[in-house]
């Protein structure tokens, strides 16, 4: 296992972004834009369907400052499933921060992230299709899945929402990230995912598929490496990285990283984050008894 003390670009930290975190911390702390979690909180709302079917998920809009009709990216709408749940997400997500809750709140409870890097499409679309073929099953233990934490900037095919790197203030209060950190820890989330996709030219480790781990998530980044076929390193727990702050908060998390270039969709990339999300449920089931009824992990393929 290598042991990496700086990392470009996707999932982490990259020269640029290094130069401008304090500004963007300072934008953060000054803006109006962000509301503060009691607001979000209070303000969250689940959306509802016609028709008499039980349904096993709530849909919850987590924060208000970053709605958008993802649709507007046309990658976006052309690979996500058109189904029922997903027409309801995406329409959640022109009101604010989407999360799909599955299961009843019981049991395992852990959480899957995509979009925190908006521009970083085959992963929000992975989730997307996740959340598609989660409907209907039955799960006991409970999964979060946020697909775009700024739709806003999914829409415009963006890295940054409001000028920010979205990755760099997930300590900062307000932050959509910083919503998403406290959302864990409001739902005690034990186990977080963060999906990402990194560049070709990337620095080593990354440029490839790969698995980063903090301390605590080791066994969970080894399992998802091994079943997804990605390596493993772990990863400097720099301040603001969304998993570095669950991790302080006791929540053992892992950055699973696709390759594909930013704002693009590199061939098989997709498929290549849905085995990773794969991966990260596997070992629930496997380990920690979440179970879910109906679902064919080695048969999730689009």
């Amino acid at each position: 296992m290598i042991f990496v003390f700086f990392i470009a670009i996707a999932g982490t930290v990259t020269a640029a972004d290094t130069q401008n975190s304090n500004a963007e911390i300072t934008k953060v702390k000054d803006t109006s834009t962000v509301s503060s979690i009691s607001n979000n909180t209070t303000k969250s709302s689940s959306v509802t369907t016609n028709g008499s079917a039980k349904k096993n998920y709530t849909i919850k809009i987590i924060n208000r400052k970053t709605g958008g009709n993802v649709l507007k990216n046309w990658r976006i709408k052309k690979n996500i499933p058109n189904s029922a749940i997903c027409r309801e997400v995406v329409e959640a997500a022109k009101k604010g921060t989407p999360m799909v809750i599955f299961g009843n709140g019981k049991g395992p409870r852990v959480m899957m992230v995509a979009g925190i890097h908006p521009n970083e499409l085959p992963t929000q679309i992975a989730a997307m299709k996740l959340i598609n073929v989660l409907n209907g099953k039955t799960i006991k233990g409970t999964i979060y899945i946020i697909p775009f934490v700024a739709p806003s900037s999914t829409a415009k095919n963006i890295r940054r929402f409001n000028g920010r790197n979205l990755n760099h203030i997930s300590y900062v209060k307000g932050s959509p990230s910083n919503i998403v950190v406290r959302m864990a820890k409001k739902y005690n989330v034990k186990y977080l995912g963060d999906f990402h996709c990194t560049n070709t030219y990337d620095a080593y480790p990354l440029g490839q598929n790969v698995i980063l781990t903090h301390p605590g998530g080791s066994k969970l980044a080894r399992y998802i490496g091994k079943y997804a076929r990605s390596p493993v390193h772990s990863v400097m727990q720099y301040r603001g990285l969304l998993t570095t702050v669950t991790t302080r908060n006791g929540i053992r998390s892992v950055i699973c990283e696709t390759k594909s270039t930013d704002g693009t969709i590199f061939p098989g990339s997709i498929n290549a984050s849905i085995r990773h999300m794969k991966g990260f449920l596997k070992f629930f089931k496997r380990f920690f008894n979440l179970k879910i009824h109906g679902f064919n992990f080695n048969g999730i393929n689009y």
